[in-house]
């Protein structure tokens, strides 16, 4: 057996959101300083090293972004005249010159100025909520205002959609005008109060934004309170969050948190938009268009207290969503129900039975605290998933699937580790920084199980979960199932404290497969798909904007298996028998249709501004609620449709192999 060793790690860990979040745009600083941060930034970035052309439209598009990212204020004649500096934003701060920043910002508070007149007009007007009008809440499908009769009609439609979220929390008209005032009085005054300090401060972050979805500048103020929010990084409701849209949605749910231990019925699924939260017995508070750093902090918490979130659920056939309201006392993630689990599936076949090893892995994790404490008990996943193999290698088992869905990464150390169990001694990953290329290495020559192999990811696996899945696929060690690609996260993020206080948070480095192509933007693509309702869930790394491309790198030398464990013609055999059962399958039938209905509703990016005076509030149909789930099962095929047809692909491949 694999003896464990002391190593030094390597600390570079993924995005495991605990309800921490995006940063608020900071309060900055004075515009001397400026240059000095972009060249820091620009020095440790792991391909945008110039400040140039592109950059600094890219800068200028963000910065309109973060002040108007509904297209409420700036005319389409605005943003002509900003466009006239787009290629110059670089020479500007070549030469320490803000005065192309500070016209900009005189202007949008004029803007603002004028359109909180619109808005004073027209909240106090009628609304009919019965007429079945929508809006378009996607931004880069609608343009800027050309006349100030068009901004008035996108006001009342916006004034409309805020009010209707009053209404739904049980709020009078009355009560809704009166709250939706008072939330823009409140950003009324915190607009008014830019200063230079503020403006530079957006400013650097819509440059370090320019550069990757990842990178971002904090102030003094902002990086304090990441520092306190690290200590109670474990505390709050146990769920990863997402800004879209101007909306907070639930991602995923963490194993061990708080969330992952309710009753589905009872809690939040992936893709539920959160619309208000209450703390305790209070009266619940809108996060519409708050930004995720602020919709983060009224619900992370203390643990032992409550939040209540009133949810918003889009269920297919449905054109209104149900309301929702989730009460979650909050806790502290426990590490032991992160941890991997297994169990043996024994599947009979006529007169033979195949048994089918399973083991599950939410997270890459490592208890860090006790491992810098040199305790040799100090919980981590390299030593669970170890354990689990050789138990499963104990029961004799002809296949493993292991399960690697939803799992958002964690330490990089631990999936090298993990994936040197299934090959020799080897390359599992390149690390690549704007000047260099490190390559990391299995160093074990063991092999810890050599059987057929099943690996089971999503769009919501990534980072850590990825660089295991590419190196499985690399080496042709094993077949990949999923509905989709995985996410792909492929970067790494340092925190760089500035003298000039505050900090950066800069992408460093990009990881690639031994093969030379990295998971960045792309992730990994499945051997096998097999239809899951994760696919509602249609967001990828991709998706944000100016994620990194790559250019192919050399691959590390390294001996994959050839057609030692499958062929491309076996690849295509299990594929077609697999497509064969879901086609026959009621149950997958009834899934894919409500994903297409759903997507299609979905593509549309806009919300109804009727209100739904027949809903039941807080209830959701017999036929809409997930089946009771046995926390503590290891698996579960009643309900898991896709993990059900992933055993009986792992049974056609043991049986192949038998066969030969």
């Amino acid at each position: 057996m694999k003896r464990f060793t002391r190593k030094k790690a390597l600390f570079l860990i993924t995005v495991l959101v605990v309800l921490i979040g995006c940063f608020k745009k900071s309060d900055g600083l004075g515009g001397t300083d400026v240059q000095k941060i972009v060249d820091t930034i620009l020095e440790r970035h792991v391909t945008q090293n110039e400040f140039n052309d592109e950059i600094s439209r890219r800068t200028l598009d963000n910065l309109i972004k973060l002040t108007d990212p509904y297209k409420l204020y700036f005319y389409q004649s605005d943003i002509d005249s900003f466009n006239k500096h787009a290629d110059k934003l670089d020479e500007y701060i070549a030469k320490n010159d803000l005065t192309f920043i500070k016209e900009f910002f005189t202007l949008f508070k004029a803007r603002y100025t004028e359109s909180s007149e619109l808005f004073k007009k027209r909240v106090e007007g009628d609304f009919d909520f019965t007429i079945d009008e929508s809006m378009v809440v996607d931004r880069s499908k609608i343009e800027f205002a050309s006349t100030k009769e068009e901004l008035e009609e996108r006001w009342r439609k916006r004034i409309k959609f805020q009010l209707l979220n009053y209404l739904n929390m049980d709020m009078s008209l009355d009560e809704s005008k009166t709250k939706l005032k008072r939330h823009y009085e409140i950003v009324a005054k915190e607009i008014m109060k830019y200063d230079k300090e503020k403006i530079v401060s957006i400013y650097l972050n819509a440059f370090s934004m320019a550069l990757d979805p990842h990178s971002s500048y904090m102030t003094a103020k902002d990086y304090e309170d990441f520092k306190i929010s690290m200590n109670l990084k474990l505390e709050g409701i146990g769920a990863v969050l997402r800004s879209e849209d101007g909306f907070t949605y639930v991602d995923s749910v963490i194993p061990g948190g708080p969330v992952s231990k309710m009753d589905p019925e009872d809690t939040v699924q992936p893709n539920d938009k959160i619309i208000a939260v209450a703390q305790g017995n209070k009266e619940p508070e809108s996060i519409i268009d708050l930004s995720l750093r602020d919709a983060v902090d009224k619900i992370r918490g203390k643990k032992g207290t409550t939040v209540r979130l009133t949810v918003m659920r889009k269920v297919p056939g449905e054109k209104v969503e149900k309301r929702i309201t989730v009460s979650v006392v909050r806790d502290r993630v426990v590490l032991e129900q992160q941890a991997a689990k297994h169990a043996v599936h024994t599947v009979k076949k006529d007169k033979t039975s195949v048994r089918v090893g399973y083991l599950n892995l939410p997270t890459f994790y490592m208890d860090w605290e006790e491992y810098y404490k040199r305790n040799p008990d100090a919980k981590m996943s390299a030593r669970d998933v170890f354990n689990s193999i050789h138990a499963l290698n104990e029961e004799n088992i002809d296949v493993m699937v292991f399960d690697l869905r939803n799992n958002p990464g964690g330490g990089l150390e631990q999936a090298r580790l993990i994936a040197g169990y299934f090959i020799p001694a080897g390359p599992i990953l390149q690390v690549k920084n704007h000047e260099t290329v490190q390559v990391q290495y299995d160093k074990d020559p063991a092999v810890y199980y050599n059987g057929p192999l099943v690996v089971l990811v999503n769009n919501s696996s990534a980072s850590a979960s990825e660089i295991f899945a590419g190196a499985i696929r690399d080496y042709k060690r094993g077949l990949i199932v999923g509905p989709t690609r995985t996410f792909g996260k492929g970067s790494v993020q340092e925190l760089i404290s500035l003298p000039q206080g505050g900090a950066v948070k800069v992408t460093i480095q990009l990881f690639y497969q031994p093969s030379g192509a990295s998971n960045n933007k792309d992730g990994i693509f499945p051997h096998i798909t097999v239809p899951s309702y994760n696919q509602m869930i249609t967001f990828y790394e991709s998706d944000l904007d100016y994620a990194l491309d790559w250019t192919p790198i050399k691959a590390a030398p390294y001996n994959d298996f050839g057609t030692t464990y499958f062929s491309s013609g076996l690849i295509k055999e299990l594929s077609a028998k697999s497509a064969a059962r879901v086609k026959k399958s009621p149950d997958f039938q009834e899934m894919q249709g409500k994903i297409a209905e759903f997507l299609k509703e979905d593509s549309t990016k806009s919300v109804s501004l009727k209100l739904d005076s027949g809903a039941d509030d807080d209830k959701i149909s017999a036929s809409e609620k997930p089946k009771k789930i046995d926390r503590d099962a290891v698996y579960d095929l009643e309900n898991d449709l896709f993990l059900r047809e992933a055993f009986n692909i792992a049974v056609d491949y043991a049986e192949s192999k038998k066969e030969k």
